[in-house]
């Protein structure tokens, strides 16, 4: 009789092989889920504050614009004017996140009629290459870890 031995894959190649297709899939959409979550919570509140320029990149605003800004509402941060698109994508994110076994999708709601978002859009969408390293890594771990459990493992299509 052969013992109970939790399964502890060496690799992620070793711990794909070991799923069945369907129990693959739903695996890498629990990663794919987790990891947009992730980014919807920690990430995505980045993209606001002035660290955004150095972080993603962003253009400078215009001394002008800043100036304005500062004036009406007591900040330069980036993609934030008043702050109405910003407490939407905040709000709207996490709630509105999507996976498949490919890709993550986050839709933030109610931004495509926000009188900005045209403009601002790639600035608010923009995911850096350390932050893309770290998703890596959290995925991977993360399905090392789930491989190995039985929740994923034996999962298999049921015939009709």
């Amino acid at each position: 009789m052969a013992a109970n031995v939790p399964f502890r894959p060496a690799n992620i190649n070793e711990a794909a092989a070991a799923l069945t297709r369907d129990g693959f899939a739903a695996l890498a959409r629990h990663c794919n889920r987790e990891t947009a979550l992730y980014h919807a919570r920690a990430k995505l509140p980045q993209h606001f504050e002035e660290e955004g320029y150095s972080l993603y990149g962003f253009k400078r605003r215009s001394t002008k614009y800043n100036d304005r800004k500062m004036r009406l509402y007591g900040h330069k941060k980036p993609n934030v004017f008043s702050g109405d698109l910003r407490d939407i994508v905040l709000a709207t994110a996490p709630a509105s996140v999507t996976a498949t076994r490919n890709v993550g999708r986050i839709h933030a709601k109610g931004t495509s009629t926000h009188k900005i978002w045209s403009r601002n859009k790639e600035e608010i969408e923009a995911v850096n290459d350390l932050e893309l390293r770290e998703h890596g890594q959290r995925w991977r771990n993360m399905f090392m870890q789930l491989a190995g459990s039985g929740e994923f493992r034996f999962r298999s299509r049921m015939k009709r």
